[in-house]
């Protein structure tokens, strides 16, 4: 089981239709959490050979949840709760499609849209500040499965397409030729949680971030919870931080806050928590009464440390 981590993290794949001719500027490679804009889907070639599939939208939910369950790289973010929890508390609409290859084998697109009905709406897989999107499936997916599912979600003759894939299945996603698109790199630290936390803590942790987390934890109060309950304590830890980044950039404090509660407005954790009871899970450690760090744990077959946020000031004393 892995666990993968990512910040405030905005990549993705993201498809802007133009005019043909028009240029696109060089193209920079990253492993994994991609952003590309492309000029029409039929620019990326397959690898292999073509790719042939019934589709089903929206994705039905039984199917979905079963690839989710048989997926080691699945994250609750691309789970049919995690969809159900997004259309409900903005206007984004399930567009979810389930393909089934003639070869036999599943994999199901998390996908949102906005905007009118038929063409020009905008897609999302899945939209900013909702976690990692990409593909779900019990099969080796290949770069050509990646083509076909583009070129059908472009046949949908979308105004954009925004793709952020799991980053533990970036090599499929990434991009063919240079002349396609532009991407934007976006990084993911993983850790293997395969064998449970002695051999995690013993064989994948060096011996000095031990020593210091031990100390550490001497001096820390650790609290979980699954209601909600430790959410303010989250929000205020990162209104701090929001503060000092703005500081640090010379960006005015109101516009940071403003542009910040964009992506996690007021009542949206809250509302999730309660969505999705124990399988979002925030972490908040104190150090003499005050909280010095929050993080909130998405736990799906894979584990995604999705939001985190920290007291500089108690840096030195944690």
């Amino acid at each position: 089981m892995p666990a993968t981590g990512d910040g405030r993290s905005t990549g993705g794949v993201d498809f802007l239709p133009h005019q043909a001719g028009t240029s696109v500027p060089e193209c920079r490679r990253a492993n994994c959490g991609t952003r590309w804009w492309a000029s029409s889907i039929d620019e990326i070639p397959n690898v292999g050979a073509p790719v042939s599939a019934t589709v089903v939208s929206p994705a039905p939910r039984v199917a979905w949840q079963e690839l989710c369950d048989a997926d080691s790289t699945a994250t609750l973010s691309q789970t049919p709760a995690w969809t159900d929890a997004l259309v409900g508390w903005t206007r984004w609409r399930d567009a979810s499609r389930y393909y089934r290859t003639d070869d036999g084998r599943s994999f199901v697109l998390p996908l949102v849209k906005r905007g009118p009905p038929g063409r020009g709406a905008v897609y999302a897989s899945l939209p900013r500040g909702w976690g990692m999107g990409g593909f779900v499936s019990s099969h080796t997916l290949r770069t050509e499965d990646v083509a076909a599912v583009l070129s059908d979600v472009q046949r949908l003759e979308p105004l954009t397409a925004r793709f952020l894939p799991n980053p533990l299945r970036g090599k499929i996603w990434s991009p063919p030729s240079p002349s396609a698109a532009i991407v934007l790199p976006r990084y993911s630290h993983v850790i293997d949680l395969e064998g449970g936390f002695d051999k995690v803590w013993s064989e994948r942790y060096r011996r000095t971030a031990r020593r210091t987390i031990g100390k550490a934890s001497d001096a820390l109060d650790i609290e979980r919870d699954t209601s909600g309950r430790l959410i303010p304590v989250y929000r205020e830890l990162f209104r701090r931080s929001v503060e000092r980044w703005a500081q640090r950039s010379h960006e005015p404090r109101w516009l940071a806050r403003i542009r910040e509660s964009r992506e996690d407005p007021p009542g949206k954790l809250e509302y999730l928590a309660e969505s999705l009871g124990d399988q979002m899970v925030t972490w908040v450690a104190s150090y003499r009464g005050e909280p010095a760090a929050a993080d909130i744990i998405l736990r799906g077959s894979s584990y995604f440390s999705w939001r985190g946020a920290m007291h500089e000031e108690l840096g030195p004393s944690t």
